[in-house]
């Protein structure tokens, strides 16, 4: 997964206009572009074969190989 899609539009935990990670919801003013270090995101595991949660530490891991 690309950085550039883990933006709150993209994430599990955004419903409508709130960033719903933390026990209050959040409202989010550009959830197309607002980049979340606490995001989690449905990607495609080949290991599983099915969709699974993506989380932003997996993808600092990636970008150093």
């Amino acid at each position: 997964m690309n950085r550039s899609e883990m933006t709150c539009r993209m994430c599990i935990k955004f419903d409508g206009a709130q960033c719903r990670l933390f026990p209050q919801p959040l409202p989010v003013a550009d959830p197309d572009a607002h980049w979340c270090a606490k995001g989690q995101w449905q990607r495609w595991s080949d290991r599983y074969n099915e969709m699974e949660p993506y989380y932003w530490g997996e993808w600092d891991a990636e970008s150093r190989v």
